[in-house]
């Protein structure tokens, strides 16, 4: 599973350096058309942003499976052994529950829902924009799994160290 997540791991790197590259020629391309060209272009301000939308959801997911982000420790930090890996556990169980229900079922409702919404200065369908929210919920899915895996895995170490 280490592997799996490792692959997974470089897959979303990969994916967010391209969206941070595109991003900036896009950018850089709508400072030339304006000013050089004087010329604005009309789409390249319209994807920069669903773009940024996109860079935000898959670098917050990535955070989450590296386990880098903010969380409130109080609760976790009171618990030790067993204890502390049920409760991580649980967290990790409440997490996925979210996501399966928030981000996978009710980012695929609405991306479905906004298939047929086009966006008027790229001339797709909105559901495109949204089709990462279920995307990263099916990740963050994986990262839990991930992490409830590796909590049973060091619990069980410590007991046969013990």
């Amino acid at each position: 599973m280490k592997t799996v997540r490792n692959v997974i791991n470089k897959l979303v790197e990969a994916f967010s350096v391209a969206l941070i590259i595109v991003m900036v020629l896009l950018v850089l391309w709508q400072v030339v058309a304006r000013y050089a060209l004087n010329n604005p272009s009309t789409f390249s301000e319209t994807l920069t942003r669903y773009l940024f939308v996109w860079l935000v959801l898959v670098t917050a997911t990535y955070a989450f499976g590296k386990r880098e982000h903010m969380y409130i420790s109080a609760l976790n930090d009171k618990f030790k052994g067993v204890s502390k890996t049920i409760v991580n556990v649980f967290i990790e169980a409440l997490t996925i529950l979210f996501s399966l229900c928030v981000m996978v079922y009710g980012g695929c409702v609405i991306t479905g829902m906004q298939m047929v919404c086009m966006d008027s200065s790229l001339h797709i369908p909105m559901g495109i924009v949204y089709a990462i929210i279920p995307v990263c919920g099916v990740l963050i899915v994986f990262y839990c799994l991930c992490n409830i895996a590796g909590e049973t895995a060091a619990n069980h170490n410590e007991e046969e160290a013990a």
